[in-house]
């Protein structure tokens, strides 16, 4: 039978360092609880490792650990896996940082979530980037958001797909803009929709360019407008024509100018109308010359007419013709005199019939002389008699007799006295005698 047996707590703790350590294993083993609390914390760092590692689970959990005298780093390496499981979160908070360091993945694996939660933010950091690597979802979900924040880029780099995906959205929300700019482009990319648009305008903003272009098409539609409006220009360029297309009409018209205007032209072209459609008309007017010229001619159809109206003469003359051609009548008919007087001829030339019916009085009134000079005779004839009633002297005097010789009888009767004063005796000589008795 062990002398210990027979001892009081009082005589436990009179024991010197030198008995302690000369107990033998069995001695350790008969130890009450009551006995073990009993010992200071100079008999506690007296125990022999071999002695430490046979306690039970309930005699440890006995141990009176205080901050700065609790068990030393050799003992801590020497717990097994039960051992550290049955620790309390009051004994884990008197480990020192080395004593953290010191502990193997499988002793990190055995350690409580709830005592993880109870761990200071100086111990979290101190944790390796294997310690790190070897927590349990159910670990890391249990840290605070002040802990998560405490976690150097390191320990972040060294999180695994499968724990990054594991994290709250509180706990994502909390992570620094350091610390998301640090995470891995494959962790990234593994976190759920609720994550992605749980990040901060800040870190969304922060992330880096290959990590914004990492990210899944679902994810980046998941986005939020204030994140997607407060991304920098460089992370719209990194954006690939998929994850362009992956935009909601809501995040479109969120967009800045500044961002509408940093679109690549390959990632515009490849935008829906319905996208093209949800711009603001200071996004479209916003938009480069190249920017403006890269639109399809169903982007160009799909233009508001509030979109073409505020347009910028720039953008206007840029316009292929093509783009020129796409116009419907109605946003024809919405042009400022302006941009229809910035038209090229090239453009006005290749307008339909249809198109050019659907100018208005002042729009028809608005075109150079050089610009009517360009239209067909055959867009001449389908001009309604108010558009020729409204045509300036000047256009009527620069207009070529092959011009004036499309003019219908209809077109002619309407034609005013100044308007008629100012036509050019070699075209009027070209008229036919129908033309004349339309007069």
């Amino acid at each position: 039978m062990s002398i210990i047996s027979g001892m009081s707590p009082v005589q436990i703790a009179a024991m010197t360092t030198t008995q302690i350590k000369n107990l033998a294993t069995d001695d350790f083993k008969v130890m009450t609880t009551g006995q073990v609390a009993a010992l200071t914390s100079t008999q506690i760092d007296a125990i022999e490792t071999q002695d430490l590692v046979i306690l039970s689970t309930g005699q440890v959990q006995a141990l009176t650990l205080y901050n700065n005298k609790g068990l030393l780093t050799s003992q801590v390496q020497a717990l097994t896996t039960s051992q550290v499981k049955a620790l309390t979160s009051s004994q884990i908070a008197t480990f020192e940082t080395a004593d953290i360091a010191a502990l193997s993945t499988d002793q990190i694996k055995a350690i409580d979530s709830v005592d993880f939660t109870n761990m200071s933010t100086a111990q979290i950091a101190a944790l390796t980037t294997n310690q790190i690597g070897a927590m349990t979802s159910s670990q890391l979900v249990a840290l605070s958001t002040g802990q998560i924040s405490s976690l150097t880029t390191n320990q972040i780099q060294a999180l695994n797909t499968a724990q990054v995906k594991a994290f709250t959205t509180s706990q994502i929300s909390s992570l620094t803009t350091t610390q998301t700019a640090a995470m891995e482009t494959a962790d990234l990319a593994a976190l759920t929709t609720a994550q992605i648009a749980a990040l901060t305008t800040s870190q969304a903003a922060g992330l880096t360019t290959n990590q914004v272009a990492a990210l899944s098409t679902i994810q980046v539609a998941a986005l939020t407008t204030s994140q997607v409006s407060n991304l920098t220009t460089n992370q719209i360029q990194a954006l690939s024509t998929s994850q362009a297309k992956a935009l909601t009409t809501k995040q479109i018209s969120s967009l800045t100018t500044a961002q509408t205007a940093s679109i690549e032209t390959n990632d515009l072209a490849a935008l829906s109308n319905a996208q093209i459609a949800a711009m603001t008309t200071s996004q479209t007017a916003g938009l480069t010359t190249t920017q403006f010229a890269a639109l399809t001619t169903g982007q160009v159809g799909a233009l508001t007419t509030n979109q073409v109206a505020n347009l910028t003469t720039a953008q206007i003359v840029g316009m292929t013709t093509s783009q020129a051609k796409a116009f419907t009548s109605t946003q024809l008919s919405k042009m400022t005199t302006a941009q229809v007087a910035a038209m090229e001829t090239a453009d006005l030339a290749a307008l339909s019939t249809a198109q050019i019916k659907a100018l208005t009085t002042s729009q028809m009134a608005a075109m150079t002389t050089t610009q009517f000079a360009s239209l067909t005779t055959d867009k001449i004839a389908a001009l309604t008699t108010s558009q020729v009633a409204g045509l300036t002297t000047s256009q009527i005097a620069g207009m070529s007799t092959s011009q004036a010789q499309a003019f219908t009888a209809a077109q002619i009767a309407k034609l005013t006295t100044s308007q008629v004063a100012a036509m050019e005796t070699v075209d009027l000589a070209a008229l036919s005698t129908t033309q004349i008795k339309a007069f």
